[in-house]
């Protein structure tokens, strides 16, 4: 045939110049992908020549024709039996480091998971930057790297690919080199470099999870998609953070999420640190009674063992009117001061800060040098009052049902106490108005009881455990059996 002619007619098949090709060549591919799936799922149901015996050795195969180990044949089980999802799970965020809401949150719902909805803890995984054991600081004993994370996902047969948490906090807003700079020594920031796999530091998408794939094999789930749903679907959650909207590198993250709550605007939902008391009342009232012990000596002239827990970041202190302030304090109060740490993560507390202050104070201090989140917070579980300028101070404050003042520098601090705390307490102050507040809950008739807070925290506390009831029970639901041709 002339080319002038094949020119012609392939411009009358394909108009639109090489967009129209390329879009057509895909349509064939798929579409010869399709076939050639439909001629070999017909052959594998064609009667083999092989023997009873010999089919008995053979290990039980997807409709791929893989092998595989997590297929459940309608013929190995009673009709009505249902089958129980049984991904891994993992709680992605900064619990690498010491700081105070990240380790909550990720202690919070690993309970929760375990205890409300039926997961085993070997099924529960931690993931950051870096692989490291928080143990010392109170956190999980291992937490993995995402690059290896993502490496036990793919590879997990039986398991994966797992589900994700996106813990809580302020991650929209952290990319990776960020996160980099919070990590505490040269070595682990050097390491957390080597480890990337996400642009955005715990926003991990959820699609790095699943198994790689030929082009063939993507070719075939695009055709698998439309004939049913995708049986290696991994979810991922959102998990009360604030700070929105996402910065770019973080976004992917988020769009792709398939439950989605945030402290402080839309699908609001309380930041799960709120649940603290309720799952770890006893751990923390024994931890208490160590602290009280510990601090005897110091406490031994303060009636009833009295004293106010005060906190304040490295960024905006002034040594001098924070030292004169907390002398007025103590001296209204009747009570010393104790300061701690709610994160020694860079750019977060300074113990030799604290030592600085207390240098310059009249009044008796000590600085409380504990690393431990469960320490903290029994600390602020006895303390009189708890002033700070961590918004997670403040939740414990207001958990325990404490007199609490916050030094605020972020809107976060605002939108919880807008959003969640009780009516009558106290909005953002400086360090120089805190008397004249605090004063309000002291007396023989204190403007501001605790009242009010107490109802405020039981609302809020079955508000949370509604979004974690509404995600956790679809990562676990039971299926029911499903017609033999597909996948289960």
């Amino acid at each position: 045939m002339h080319p002038s002619i094949i020119s012609r007619l392939w411009g009358a098949l394909f108009p639109g110049g090489q967009l129209r090709i390329r879009l057509v060549a895909a349509f064939l591919a798929i579409y010869i992908c399709y076939i050639a799936k439909v001629i070999h799922e017909f052959d594998s149901h064609l009667p083999k020549d092989l023997d009873a015996e010999n089919l008995s050795l053979l290990p039980p195969r997807d409709d791929k024709g893989d092998v595989s180990i997590s297929v459940v044949t309608p013929s190995s089980r009673a009709p009505s039996e249902e089958i129980t999802r049984q991904r891994s799970i993992v709680l992605l965020g900064p619990h690498e480091r010491y700081n105070f809401g990240d380790l909550l949150f990720s202690k919070v719902l690993a309970r929760l998971l375990e205890q409300r909805a039926g997961y085993d803890a070997s099924r529960i995984l931690y993931g950051g930057l870096v692989s490291i054991n928080m143990t010392r600081f109170g956190g999980p004993s291992q937490v993995f790297s995402m690059k290896r994370i993502q490496s036990m996902s793919r590879n997990d047969a039986l398991h994966g690919p797992y589900d994700i948490v996106y813990t809580g906090g302020e991650a929209l807003g952290c990319n990776h080199d960020l996160g980099v700079e919070m990590m505490p020594t040269p070595e682990l920031r050097q390491l957390a470099k080597k480890e990337k796999i996400c642009d955005c530091a715990y926003l991990v998408p959820k699609k790095l999870l699943l198994p790689q794939k030929s082009i063939i094999e993507s070719l075939l789930s695009i055709v698998d998609s439309f004939l049913s749903p995708p049986s290696n679907q991994n979810f991922a959650v959102v998990n009360s953070m604030g700070g929105y909207p996402p910065i770019k590198e973080c976004r992917a993250a988020v769009s792709t999420a398939d439950f989605i709550g945030y402290r402080d605007r839309d699908h609001l939902t309380p930041d799960s640190a709120i649940m603290t008391k309720e799952l770890f009342s006893s751990e923390i009232e024994d931890t208490a009674k160590v602290i009280l012990h510990e601090l005897e000596s110091f406490l031994q002239e303060v009636d009833q063992g009295r004293y106010i827990a005060v906190q304040h970041k490295i960024e905006g202190v002034d040594a001098r009117i924070l030292a004169q302030t907390l002398d007025k304090i103590s001296r209204h109060l009747k009570a010393p001061i104790v300061f701690f740490a709610a994160g020694t993560a860079p750019k977060h507390d300074s113990f030799s800060v604290y030592d600085e202050v207390s240098s310059l104070m009249e009044e008796r201090s000590f600085v409380y040098r504990s690393e431990h989140v469960l320490e903290v917070v029994a600390l602020i579980s006895k303390a009189v009052a708890v002033l700070g300028t961590s918004l997670h101070v403040r939740i414990m404050a207001f958990i325990h049902f404490k007199p609490r003042i916050t030094w605020c520098s972020e809107m976060k601090h605002q939108k919880f106490i807008q959003l969640w705390d009780a009516s009558d307490a106290p909005n953002c102050l400086k360090v120089n108005e805190t008397l004249p507040i605090l004063a309000k809950y002291v007396g023989a008739s204190p403007e501001i009881t605790m009242d009010k807070t107490v109802g405020v925290y039981e609302d809020s506390i079955q508000q949370y455990l509604s979004f974690f009831d509404s995600w956790s029970s679809k990562l676990i639901q039971k299926q029911n059996p499903v017609d033999p041709s597909h996948k289960l």
